[in-house]
């Protein structure tokens, strides 16, 4: 017992050590995760006992990666427990997804384990980034956000290509190591292909790569406003607008864009039925004053919006829908999009429809911690002068499809803004930044974004940093980037790669049961 037990926490631990962006050399440990899990299941299902052990046992190792490296959420709501649930809800999501391999793999053996392991592990990450309970941040493919040039392929696969590469290394190791102590061939080789021959395309891919398109010069801001004192307070609006002209006193005419973080306007924006955003145009002036003397130039900042409809009523009995979203402003007026991608109990209650049902008259007891804002469910690109640009809220980069769509729309540079300052000098506003080198890969666009506390930065379309301003810190910087109209395998087909992967698989024990 103690032998599986310390092999789950070596899981657990490889899976720490491995993850962005905690001990960046340690990377490749991610090979070895499953490795010790794999051992387990073994033991379990060699020596006959009760297949529950497979979930206690991968529950204690997922409970470790997931812990170690998300426990920070916490800091954004400690009140309600939103890190530790999303911990232990993880954790034994995870452990279920191992179990079904167990159960399948052993029930169904004319299909190859890593049809299983591999399948219901992308499906299971398939449906958390769709799911009202939606926590992609552990995808097994953001492992290697921090070395860009070896997943180039991501223009092909997406992330879930690495999720793949991932498990098939592991259970390939896995294989060898019971060729190893059978005395039997250990099949070096194909461990040795499926690591190295993914790298050498990237690399091809790295070395190859050339994008030309339209040059533009933004200009990003981190306005370094302390979301737990300043952002509410009575001074609010005087710190915005001081932050506001400091940081955009080098505007020119050459600057077509201007991005300010997640919610940083405190000015109070409201929609009335279907009409025209309303606002106090006195409390924004330094901003219509801004785009008046500029007109080419576009502002794209984070605000809150009240939507009133007539004869609505939420589940708090509120007359209006509340949202998270992100303005442009220019010479024409204003657009918006409101955030689509939600976080789970922070901003959305999961299935509140149906807890409202089976709660009754405690539901909003329940709902008064959690869940008030509403969401957009379109795509929505902001266009000036031909461009076509992406405007992202914070959690809604994390998603790979959700990004990819709006790509698929025509969307020629990706703009995130985000206010990663309610988690506090952690990894996860690292991991935030880290993660958005992946978007870059797959869709092939520039990338900015304006953090409230950090990190800002511009990223190219092969994944690497032009410019990071320092977290904890408040300034600007002037840049170039390029809009991209071109579509990349992954923008135009999504996961198609990964499905035909699992066919192929899927195929060959059909075929092997037949001949049989």
């Amino acid at each position: 017992m103690m032998k599986l037990i310390y092999l789950s926490i070596i899981s657990g631990v490889f899976f720490f050590l491995s993850w962005p962006t905690n001990f960046k050399l340690l990377t490749p440990l991610i090979f070895l995760t499953f490795f010790p899990l794999l051992l387990i299941e073994n033991n379990i299902r060699a020596n006959k006992k009760n297949s529950l052990y497979v979930i206690l046992y991968s529950y204690f190792s997922f409970f470790i990666f997931n812990f170690s490296c998300t426990i920070w959420v916490e800091n954004a709501s400690p009140a309600f427990g939103e890190g530790l649930i999303a911990v232990l809800l993880n954790s034994f999501f995870m452990s279920i997804v191992f179990y079904l391999f167990h159960i399948s793999s052993k029930k169904i053996n004319f299909i190859s384990p890593i049809f299983f392991l591999s399948g219901y592990w992308i499906f299971f990450e398939i449906l958390h980034m769709n799911w009202d309970l939606n926590w992609p941040w552990l995808t097994l493919g953001n492992v290697f956000s921090e070395f860009p040039i070896f997943i180039q392929w991501y223009s092909y696969t997406g992330v879930l290509g690495g999720s793949l590469w991932v498990l098939i290394i592991n259970y390939l190791i896995f294989k060898c190591y019971l060729n190893f102590i059978s005395k039997k061939t250990l099949k070096l080789n194909n461990i040795l292909l499926v690591f190295f021959i993914p790298i050498f395309i990237s690399a091809g891919i790295y070395i190859s790569s050339n994008f030309q398109g339209k040059k533009i010069n933004i200009l990003v801001a981190q306005s370094n406003i302390d979301p737990n004192l300043e952002k509410f307070s009575s001074q609010a609006q005087i710190i915005e607008k001081s932050v506001f002209y400091d940081l955009t006193k080098n505007i020119n005419d050459s600057i077509s864009y201007v991005i300010f973080p997640e919610t940083f306007l405190s000015s109070t924006f409201t929609i009335s039925n279907n009409e025209i955003i309303n606002y106090n145009r006195n409390q924004i002036s330094h901003i219509t004053r801004l785009v008046e003397k500029y007109p080419n130039l576009n502002i794209i900042i984070g605000a809150t919006v009240y939507h009133f409809i007539d004869g609505y009523k939420d589940y708090k009995q509120r007359t209006y829908k509340l949202y998270n979203s992100s303005l442009q402003f220019n010479s024409s007026g204003i657009n918006f999009y409101h955030k689509s991608k939600l976080v789970p109990g922070a901003e959305q209650l999961p299935y509140k429809n149906y807890l409202k049902f089976f709660l009754n008259e405690n539901f909003l007891k329940l709902a008064g911690g959690a869940g008030n804002l509403s969401k957009q469910d379109s795509i929505t690109l902001f266009s000036s002068n031909e461009n076509k640009i992406a405007s992202l809220i914070c959690y809604e980069s994390v998603f790979p499809n959700h990004v990819r769509k709006f790509v698929e729309k025509g969307a020629q540079a990706i703009f995130i803004i985000t206010n990663d300052g309610w988690w506090g000098d952690t990894q996860g506003r690292k991991q935030h930044n880290s993660y958005a080198r992946i978007r870059a890969i797959e869709t092939r666009r520039y990338v900015a974004r304006s953090a409230n506390t950090g990190i800002s930065s511009v990223i190219n379309p092969l994944g690497q940093f032009e410019k990071v301003l320092e977290p904890n810190t408040s300034g600007s910087f002037t840049h170039p980037i390029e809009l991209l109209s071109f579509k990349t395998f992954y923008v135009k087909y999504g996961n198609i790669l990964i499905f035909i992967y699992l066919v192929i698989l899927l195929l060959f024990g059909l075929i092997k049961k037949y001949r049989n």
